[in-house]
Formats: structure tokens, C-alpha cells, sequence
């Protein structure tokens, strides 16, 4: 495009659509694009007149072209791809970038031209457009598994005006395996202590024989190896165990399956590797590292206390703390576990125990303590620990919390009395209680029992519940006897009256303690006097 100035002409500004692109700029090829000019006129003209001169043509494409000598593939053979770059234009592209990215069982072995970053190839650089042949990319690839596989050469490059434009090419690949291996997890989700079978099928896929040289499986240190099948040899290593079949000789189409039995001792996801190299017509072949996954899931233990849902305790009163550890597991037993509580509402000392069998429960921790005295409310947290290990040694550790109120005896008052403290065998001692409300407010969910040691006979109903004692009220609750028939020696009984009751401050508790004594049966005793006469002179003797 020609343009020509004439006196009245000070600027010319010529558009042209996006996908054009300035490529001269008259003499001044440095003012691409549309920056202002200055070209020499003759004498009839005034000279350095500015003028924004542009010319405009349409871009050319890049082109990408993919070539492989063989797509039909064998595994364990080596094949070259050739990726041709070239610029059709009439302008340079700098910079070109070029990716391909090969399927994960490709292993890349050579390259000219390009690079290879891990199952990539990577180029960047100029085209230029005065280069008919353009720039070549050659690489070589070996197989390891069959199928059939995709790859794509893409490249990209930046006009300047535009996004990046981006052109591909795509070549397919058709893998064909002279041995195959079929590899089995009978489970792939564990727990400690759980054996897992992993089975191997190799089968030689074509009608010649072939030898498998070595067929190797690395397991993690994490697992034992408890027993394999006759092909297998193992050697123990740092890190893990290496089993080794070899040296096995496959005709035409023949299977033959191998196994390892492995036993999971931590938790944690693993990766169990194997690959296997063998040979045919004397050219070696080899599978590359493939990897099993195997999750193990994490070692468990339930803690349990007697006072675990934040318990009121009646100021005054005596408790008892419990802590229990138990193991869900069904395959490994807990050892070593130890149990810790802080509370500033009691001292605990530590808890032990030297094992939990798998589905067990046992007491780590028992401490009795006295509830201070309190008119009000008082809250006292409660924090725990337990720390065991597996018996393969992982550790687990478990805590948690609760809070303890301490709450003040509520106005409502249970009385009892006792016939007697005191009673021979066979004698019955009668035992009443009854529940007063002197308070303004009314209770209710009152519960009155009696705890009884079981070696004495009861009479009567040692138990009742209340709906309510209205303010003022009071109700006869219990009424029952004891006794004790077999009594040999003076043996005393703890009696113990409890009351549960509600209002709406929440529950409270009263207890009431008696010792009573029961004493062997008295012994029988009988005293007869006989006379001979029942009369006599004075100084007579009477026999």
C-alpha cells in the first residue's frame, strides 16, 4: 500500500481488524506500529511533514506436524517420534514454544533438538521466516505397558496484539506386550494387624518362548512378609524386603500366578513396587517400577469415665472417678498404656496398664476423693490423657475433657431410722425413711433407694420414685425389714439411703449411711428343780 501526501495533509491514520499486523512502516521499518514518521519530498512539497504511515497484511500460521515410523508398538522396544516446526509466514515468531506430553508408561530415552522433563518435551525458540525447513525435534520412547495411547505436540506463541494462539498435532499409539503381568490386592483397605494377599499372573503373550529373568517386589519395612508362594526367594534390605522370581522359562501362551502374604503393622498409605525384566530371542526387555497402594488406617482407642457427662456432685459427699480404656481393634492388642487426669478438684496419680486385648476393656484409673464443702455452684474442669502403642509399636494418643460441678445440698431433707443397731441372727431389724420439703419450692423426680449389702434378707420394697413433694410436704418412702440367718461370728453391714431428686437448678443427690450388727442366735438355756418332798421338819435335808 502506496500513500501520498499532498500540501493539505498532515496525518493519515489508517485501522485495519485485529487479526492483521503492521509490517512496514514505509523507510522507517522502527516506527512499528502506528508511530509518527517523517519521509523526505521534493522541492514542491514541504519537507519533514509528519505523516502515520502503516501497512497492513494477515498473519500466517505456524505449522505442527507429528510423524512416528511405526505405530503399531511392542512393549519393551524403542521408537522415534519426529515433531516438525515450521513458519509459513513472511515474518520471524520468536519465541515458539513447544510441549508434548507422553503417556506415563512411555519412558523417554533420547532426544535431538528438544528436551525431556520427566514424560514431557519441551522446546522454545525462533522461527524464522526466512527458514523453509523450519526446526526439528526428534526423540526417542520405549513402552511398558500395552494399550492404546494418545500424544499431542501443542505450540504456542504471542503475536503481540492478540492471546496466545495455539496449534496442535496428535498421533496415536497401539501397544502390544510380549509378557503381561495381572497384579491383585485381595483388599486394599487395612487395619493393624490385617494380612493381605497380593497375587501375580505373568503370561507370555506370544507363540515364542520367553524367559522371565527376574521378577522383583519391594515391601515397605512397615510390613512382614508372613509367607509367599514357591517362586519367591526374599532378601530383607534397609528400607523394606526385595522378593525375587527368577530364571522362569514361559512357552507360547503359558500363565503361571505367584503370591506374597504381608502383615500391616502401622498405619499410613504405602506404595508395595514391583517391575520384572525378561527376555526373548536374546533381546532383553523390561517392565518399569509400577506401585500397588495400600492404605492402613490408623490405630484406635475409646476412652470412658464414670463421670462423663459434666456430673453434679453434692458438696460434702464422697465420689469416685473412673477411667476406662478400651480397644475396638479385632486385630492387635494395646500395651503399655498409661492414663493421666488434671483437675484442680482432685490429685490422680497415674494410671497403668500393661495390656488390652483387641474387642477388651479395662480400668486404667481409680481415684476416690471428698467434695469440698460449697454454698454455691463451683465449676472445676477436667482434662484426661491416655497414651498406648500397638503391640508393632505405634503410638496412639487420646485426651480429652469434661467439667465437674460442685453444687450445694438443696433444703430438702431425707430422714431415716433403724429399729435397732444392733440384732442377733434371726432377729429382724425395721428400717423407715421419709422425705421432707421445709423449702418454698416444689421438687420432683424424686428417687429413694436403698442399698443393701445381698448377704442380708430384705423385707419390703427397698426402692420407690416420686413425681413431686410439693413445698412443705412430707412423704414415707420406704419401709422395709432386714435380717441375717447366717450369721456365724459379729459381722457389721453398711446401709446407705439415697435420694435423687430435681428442681430447677437441676439434680442432686443425699446420701445417709448406717452400720448395723448382727450377732449370732442366742443360746438356748433351760434350769428344772426336783424335790423329794415338799415338806420337811426344821434341820431336815431335802434331796
Amino acid at each position: 500500500m502506496n500513500i501520498t501526501l499532498s500540501e493539505d495533509d498532515s496525518e493519515i491514520i489508517l485501522r485495519a481488524p485485529s487479526f492483521t499486523r503492521v509490517v512496514s512502516l514505509g523507510s522507517c521499518e522502527d516506527a512499528i506500529p502506528l508511530r509518527a514518521c517523517y519521509e523526505q519530498y521534493d522541492s514542491t512539497h514541504s519537507s519533514d511533514r509528519p505523516a502515520r504511515v502503516s501497512v497492513y497484511r494477515l498473519m500466517p500460521e505456524p505449522k505442527v506436524e507429528i510423524s512416528a515410523d511405526n505405530r503399531q508398538l511392542t512393549a519393551g522396544q524403542e521408537y522415534d517420534v519426529t515433531i516438525t516446526l515450521t513458519n509459513e509466514g513472511d515474518y520471524d515468531i520468536d519465541p515458539a514454544e513447544l510441549f508434548q506430553n507422553l503417556p506415563s508408561s512411555f519412558t523417554i530415552t533420547h532426544t535431538k533438538g528438544c528436551s525431556a522433563d520427566g514424560n514431557a518435551i519441551t522446546w522454545q525458540g525462533k522461527l524464522s521466516a526466512d527458514d523453509s525447513e523450519g526446526h526439528e525435534c526428534e526423540y526417542s520412547f520405549v513402552p511398558s505397558a500395552d494399550g492404546t495411547f494418545e500424544t499431542t505436540a501443542v505450540v504456542k506463541y504471542n503475536d503481540g496484539y492478540s492471546e496466545k494462539e495455539e496449534y496442535s498435532s496428535t498421533l496415536s499409539f497401539t501397544v502390544s506386550p510380549i509378557f503381561s503381568a495381572e497384579v491383585s490386592l485381595n483388599k486394599s483397605n487395612l487395619n493393624i494387624g490385617d494380612k493381605v494377599r497380593i497375587s501375580f499372573t505373568l503370561t507370555n503373550e506370544e507363540e515364542k518362548k520367553a524367559t522371565l529373568t527376574e521378577f522383583s517386589v519391594f515391601t515397605p519395612h512397615f510390613f512382614r512378609v508372613v509367607k509367599t508362594s514357591s517362586h519367591f526367594a526374599d532378601s530383607s534390605q534397609q528400607g523394606g524386603t526385595v522378593l525375587r522370581w527368577q530364571d522362569d522359562t514361559f512357552t507360547g501362551g503359558e500363565s503361571d500366578t505367584a503370591f506374597i502374604d504381608l502383615l500391616a503393622t502401622h498405619s499410613g498409605t504405602f506404595s508395595i513396587l514391583y517391575k520384572y525384566n525378561y527376555e526373548q530371542n536374546d533381546e532383553q526387555y523390561s517392565k518399569d517400577i509400577s506401585a500397588l497402594q495400600v492404605k492402613v488406617n490408623s490405630p484406635e482407642l475409646e476412652v470412658e469415665s464414670s463421670l462423663s457427662n459434666n456430673e453434679q456432685l453434692p458438696s460434702g459427699s464422697f465420689e469416685q472417678f473412673s477411667l476406662w480404656v478400651e480397644n475396638p481393634s479385632e486385630s492387635y492388642n494395646l500395651t503399655k498404656v498409661t492414663a493421666h487426669v488434671k483437675t484442680d478438684l482432685f490429685f490422680s496419680p497415674e494410671g497403668y496398664i500393661e495390656k488390652v486385648l483387641p474387642g477388651g476393656k479395662r480400668k486404667a484409673l481409680d481415684v476416690s476423693f471428698a467434695v469440698p464443702e460449697s454454698n454455691t455452684t463451683k465449676s472445676f474442669p477436667l482434662s484426661y490423657n491416655v497414651t498406648a502403642f500397638t503391640e508393632y509399636g505405634e503410638k496412639i494418643f487420646k485426651e480429652g475433657s469434661l467439667t465437674l460441678r460442685v453444687v450445694p445440698r438443696k433444703t430438702l431433707k431425707l430422714s431415716s431410722s433403724f429399729s435397732a443397731t444392733r440384732a442377733y441372727s434371726g432377729e429382724e431389724i425395721r428400717i423407715k425413711s421419709s422425705v421432707s420439703n421445709p423449702d418454698a419450692v416444689n421438687y420432683t423426680n424424686i428417687k429413694v433407694k436403698a442399698f443393701i449389702p445381698p448377704t442380708l434378707d430384705v423385707k419390703g420394697a427397698t426402692e420407690v420414685s416420686l413425681a413431686r413433694i410439693g413445698a412443705g410436704e412430707t412423704e414415707n418412702v420406704l419401709d422395709f425389714k432386714v435380717s441375717s440367718e447366717r450369721v456365724m461370728h459379729e459381722e457389721d453391714f453398711l446401709i446407705i439411703i439415697q435420694m435423687q431428686y430435681e428442681d430447677e437448678s437441676g439434680t442432686s443427690i443425699q446420701k445417709q449411711e448406717k452400720t448395723i450388727t448382727f450377732l449370732p442366735a442366742k443360746p438356748s438355756l433351760s434350769v428344772s428343780l426336783k424335790a423329794s418332798s415338799s415338806s420337811a421338819a426344821a434341820g431336815d435335808f431335802i434331796p
